[in-house]
């Protein structure tokens, strides 16, 4: 069997079902590549890479990078038999087939250095001869009681059921914003008949051993997925989106939970992407896109004086376009406590604001905040392999507490320019303790 290897680049990938039926792309006679995560499949002697990338909420382009390829035919497989491309558009039908619209193979030239797109065509999640309306189930109406004291699993899991069985394009599972649920350990299992499954929001507390998988989030008026109280949490494979002016609609906040696991998955949000709020340990995110919105951020930290705990937080391969901020930490002055062992490797940016923020003095307030002694103390902070741009002059601030400085803070291979002025891109800074290693532009010289 054919190996591929996954590399990030600025495209997006999507596993795409249509009848409970998975696409599977095949190159020339090799073996299948299954779409399954938000990744760039590389072919192994990395002479091209495909992908898929959303159009819409319902509609995907597949891609063909290209460089310095030798002839290849790039060859589609919907069910168990090979089609060639042969179609500018081809549409996918409930049946797993592709139907193309002309009959003219694609050969991709020797000469072909192409960084983007070669070749583009548009997938459907049902066949264009069929269409569904909507159907909308409410909890309440399969009997759940919503007084936190009730025990609403039954109600929840034949909700689901319907939800899942409804021969609708798109249905919609409802729970109420303004009632508590208690519902027992269950499984909401597929396939499903639909082909998208729409969560506003949600909010998981206290829960251990959870999976929250291939759920897309939209227009949330507060935060998307909050994960509070928890241990052992995975997220997989989310799409969250919300208007990049709407505020405090964060895509994914942590709270009080420890070995939490974020991955392969794209947020576009008016404020945070992820957030990572007190009281946490081992949290890792990684493979996120992120944008429109204000990057991820560990924070705010210790609003009202608190007493803050937060380690082991590890973000890595993270695209960010076009955000506010880029790898952020962020706390209120006046409370105490530790905020340590933080990373933020291999991570992209395109356009960013401010690309990476240490900020002690975080005030979100109308009025000015007082200068306290009191701070959270971060340290073992490291930044390594952060590339990209910046949309303002300065790229990197660091400014931490004169009280409470900002210790062993590490910058490794960090190359991040300003789009208005890449030969004079700055730093600002000021109480921070750390070193650089390897090239890091631009030059971090108030580091003590």
């Amino acid at each position: 069997m054919v190996r591929y290897s996954y590399i990030r680049v600025p495209g997006l990938l999507r596993m795409i079902e249509a009848g409970g039926i998975r696409v599977i792309v095949t190159i020339a006679k090799g073996a299948p590549l299954r779409i399954t995560t938000i990744s760039i499949l590389v072919s192994p002697k990395r002479t091209f890479a495909v992908g898929f990338i959303p159009s819409s909420s319902n509609s995907y382009f597949f891609a063909v990078w290209v460089h310095k390829s030798s002839n290849k035919t790039v060859i589609f497989n919907g069910s168990d038999t090979y089609w060639p491309a042969t179609a500018t558009i081809c549409d996918l039908s409930s049946d797993g087939k592709l139907l193309m619209d002309n009959a003219n193979s694609y050969i991709v030239a020797d000469d072909g250095i192409h960084p983007h797109l070669v070749l583009i065509l548009c997938l459907t999640f049902v066949g264009v001869t069929k269409t569904y309306g909507q159907e909308h189930f409410n909890v309440l109406d399969f009997k759940a009681v919503g007084d936190g004291d009730t025990d609403d699993t039954e109600a929840f899991q034949n909700a689901w059921d319907k939800t899942c069985g409804s021969t609708g394009a798109r249905s919609t599972m409802i729970v109420p914003a303004d009632k508590t649920f208690l519902v027992m350990p269950t499984i909401f299992q597929g396939p499903c008949k639909p082909t998208s499954v729409h969560v506003q929001g949600l909010r998981v507390h206290q829960c251990n051993d959870t999976v929250v998988s291939g759920l897309s989030f939209a227009d949330s008026p507060q935060t998307h997925l909050t994960i509070y109280g928890c241990q052992g949490f995975n997220v997989t494979w989310l799409n969250i989106t919300a208007p990049q002016t709407s505020p405090n609609t964060d895509g994914i906040h942590v709270q009080a939970s420890q070995h939490v696991k974020i991955q392969d998955t794209v947020i576009g949000t008016g404020d945070d992407c992820i957030s990572i709020g007190d009281r946490v340990h081992d949290i890792v995110i990684e493979r996120i896109t992120c944008g429109p919105g204000h990057g991820v951020s560990v924070g705010s930290l210790g609003k009202g004086r608190r007493d803050v705990l937060v380690d082991e937080i590890h973000v890595s391969y993270v695209q960010m376009f076009n955000t506010t901020n880029g790898a952020r930490i962020k706390t209120w002055q006046g409370a105490t406590g530790s905020a340590s062992r933080i990373s933020f490797e291999h991570i992209n940016v395109t356009n960013v604001k401010n690309p990476i923020v240490i900020d002690q003095y975080y005030c979100d307030s109308d009025d000015e905040c007082p200068i306290k002694e009191k701070a959270v103390h971060i340290s073992n902070v490291t930044f390594a392999y952060l590339t990209g741009t910046s949309k303002t002059k300065t790229a990197v601030t660091l400014n931490c507490s004169q009280t409470v400085p900002c210790t062993g803070v590490h910058l490794k291979n960090v190359n991040l320019t300003a789009v208005s002025s890449p030969n004079d891109t700055k730093v600002s800074c000021i109480n921070v303790h750390g070193d650089t290693s390897g090239y890091v532009y631009p030059t971090i010289a108030c580091l003590h």
